[in-house]
């Protein structure tokens, strides 16, 4: 049996969705590497806010006497960090959502593509059957014209 015969119909669909995948896991890995960048861009921005809330309550401390100018300008500093938090998480979720999208996307291909495989190795499957079905359909006929050819001589 020469199972070389076998022709999948949807071989360049197979291709391309192997293809796809390929380029759907790179986007993947890469928004992998975004969400990791976030996640250390907002604990570095929550560090920043947190050292600097202690460094003003430290200097609240040591002065009884706040100065009103000085204090307005660590609120406004503790604000800028604030939102420099806030910002950074916003980013991260983002992130987030994208590679969960990619994820999903990647699944999805994955799925479809074992799918085509599973078509394809059934297909296979009917392909073998056929072809030893046929050869041994090639085998009783030659049985039976070796055995007419027997009996004739």
């Amino acid at each position: 049996m020469n199972t070389r015969q076998f022709q999948y119909a949807l071989r360049p669909v197979h291709t391309l969705t192997e293809w796809d995948l390929a380029e759907l896991r790179q986007n993947l890995a890469e928004l992998v590497v975004l969400e990791s960048e976030r996640e250390k861009t907002l604990a570095a921005a929550a560090q920043d806010y947190h050292a600097a809330e202690s460094a003003m309550r430290a200097g609240h401390a040591a002065n009884a006497l706040v100065d009103p100018a000085r204090q307005r300008q660590w609120h406004q500093y503790l604000g800028h960090l604030d939102r420099s938090v806030v910002n950074a998480r916003v980013a991260l979720e983002e992130a987030t959502r994208l590679k969960e999208a990619a994820l999903n996307a990647v699944a999805e291909k994955h799925a479809f593509l074992k799918g085509l495989e599973t078509h394809r190795d059934s297909l296979f499957e009917i392909f073998t059957r056929e072809m030893h079905a046929r050869e041994a359909k090639a085998m009783d006929e030659a049985w039976l014209q070796s055995a007419a050819e027997k009996k004739a001589s």
